[in-house]
């Protein structure tokens, strides 16, 4: 039933495993697996420290998991599995039992909890072994799997990524995955595909992906405990253009213990040989992924505000919780007192993490408590004349302080007509159809890129006119409009780029070296 490719080497990762939790010495000794599911190869070692360090913060950090393939209708036990781990999340033996083990009419993916309680009596009864949580596979799942498998040495990491998407929404969507207890990353999944209707994971994906695999890079995942490097490969010949790779740091030559991380930075760098190079602290991304996941859909602003906060604190922790090499020339005191000179406080380690969220929250008072704003994100031709088939329209609606919807719309609903001289006509044309439009935004994508490029990946570069630029196309009705006009708009269409970009600045940073 499961691929042959991928048995195989996933047999050879459960002996790795044991071999190691006998004789924890043998860990230096190199050996080539390949990560469950993917078509990227790394060094063993790596893989179960993944297993032992990162399973258990995302999905269960109790011993012992049982595996249950179902029939399609769910309503026969093809194949029972049973993983013993002397290490939390680290399986080092593989067992197959009899199906009929357990009884079919006892056993319910509707009763996921009720049937979880009754396997656990079962296994304790007649193996003598308490299992931590289960994971249930219906055959159909496999099967999508096994035809995944079959492509896996021939795709780039863009392509495997996008597809293991579609495999997850779909297993979601469907029903054809379940784990009991329900991890926080399973159940935050399930209400966001439930939150994003007919919006797709890969389409999602593919936006952000454009943005943030740009250029050749390495990030350092540093942690006491242990440490892994990735490598950001880009291919200019491929449309789905970059590859990734694990390295564990001693395999390369890099011994972390004892070394400064600056020093760290230096001899990856120096390895690598790369434009830039990052390190960040394991366990901060990990306690943030978790706070991701906990939350509930709809998703409260007051919670969606603090999130965003704690993110922007992130942020300002330079070397404290991340590091980049070569040192960005802002952080540098002498580089600062020269722009501040000139008036401007741009103290990036001072960003104000609480003033920010505050401010964006608050504007979205202007529409109401509880409204519907419809977002278009446009895509101008050279002769800034929008085509309608590049055009995104959403829908998202807000009910006592919280979102409740996102509704991606048809841009037929709009017309042949749409423009900003005609979203007025167009608000009281939708207001019949979805309810009563609050606002309508519109932004171009020149401006998304501008915005995402300048004071986002450039961040740490003060780049005045190139940050002027960007003010200075939210100026523009072409690439930025909102209907009705709320006062904080009409404020920046009627500021001059330099005074506005002066005005906000002490919003956006503390003026305080505290």
């Amino acid at each position: 039933m499961i691929n042959d490719k991928f048995l195989k080497n996933w047999l050879k990762i459960l002996d790795y495993n044991k071999k190691i939790n006998e004789f924890p010495e043998q860990g230096d000794v190199l050996e080539e697996v390949r990560i469950p599911f993917t078509p990227i190869e790394v060094e063993a070692h790596l893989l179960y420290n993944f297993f032992k360090y990162i399973y258990p913060e995302i999905i269960n950090d109790q011993q012992n998991i049982l595996d249950i393939i179902i029939s399609k209708d769910q309503k026969k036990i093809l194949d029972i599995i049973l993983y013993e781990t002397k290490e939390p999340g680290v399986p080092d033996s593989y067992k197959k039992l009899n199906p009929n083990l357990l009884k079919s009419r006892k056993f319910s993916t509707e009763k996921l909890e009720e049937s979880f309680f009754y396997i656990q009596k079962r296994i304790l009864k007649k193996k003598e072994i308490r299992i931590s949580h289960i994971r249930i596979f219906n055959e159909e799942f496999i099967r999508i799997l096994n035809n995944q498998m079959q492509n896996a040495d021939n795709i780039s990491f863009h392509d495997f990524f996008l597809s293991f998407l579609e495999i997850i929404e779909k297993s979601i969507r469907e029903k054809l995955l379940f784990i009991c207890p329900k991890p926080n990353l399973l159940s935050f999944l399930e209400e966001l595909l439930n939150f994003l209707n007919q919006f797709q994971l890969p389409a999602l994906f593919n936006i952000f992906s454009n943005y943030f695999f740009k250029e050749n890079g390495v990030i350092i995942f540093y942690s006491e405990k242990f440490s892994f490097i990735v490598e950001l490969k880009k291919n200019n010949n491929k449309k789905s253009n970059y590859n990734i790779k694990f390295y564990n740091p001693k395999d390369i030559g890099i011994d972390f213990n004892n070394i400064e991380k600056k020093d760290i930075l230096k001899q990856v760098n120096n390895k690598f040989k790369k434009t830039t190079t990052y390190l960040i602290e394991q366990g901060q991304i990990l306690r943030i992924l978790n706070e991701l996941f906990e939350f509930e859909i709809p998703i409260q602003k007051d919670k969606l505000r603090l999130f965003l906060q704690k993110l922007l604190f992130q942020f300002r922790s330079f070397e404290t919780n991340w590091y980049k090499y070569p040192r960005p020339k802002i952080y540098g005191t002498f580089r600062r007192f020269l722009i501040q000179l000139f008036g401007f406080n741009y103290n990036l380690k001072k960003i104000s993490h609480w003033a920010i969220p505050e401010l964006l929250f608050k504007s979205d008072l202007f529409f109401g408590m509880n409204n519907r704003i419809i977002f278009i994100i446009t895509n101008l031709n050279p002769n800034n004349n929008s085509k309608d088939n590049n055009n995104i329209a959403l829908l998202l609606e807000t009910e006592k302080n919280s979102l409740t919807n996102l509704q991606h719309l048809s841009m037929k609903d709009f017309g042949e007509k749409f423009s900003i001289t005609h979203i007025e006509k167009i608000r009281n044309e939708l207001s019949e159809q979805y309810g009563f439009i609050n606002a309508i935004i519109k932004i171009d994508k020149i401006l998304i890129d501008l915005f995402i490029n300048n004071f986002l990946f450039k961040f740490t570069k003060f780049q005045l006119f190139s940050k002027l630029k960007t003010i200075k196309a939210i100026k523009n009705e072409k690439y930025f409009a909102i209907y009705p006009e709320i006062p904080i708009y009409k404020f920046i269409k009627n500021s001059r780029p330099l005074k506005l970009f002066k005005t906000i600045l002490p919003i956006l940073i503390d003026k305080h070296e505290f």
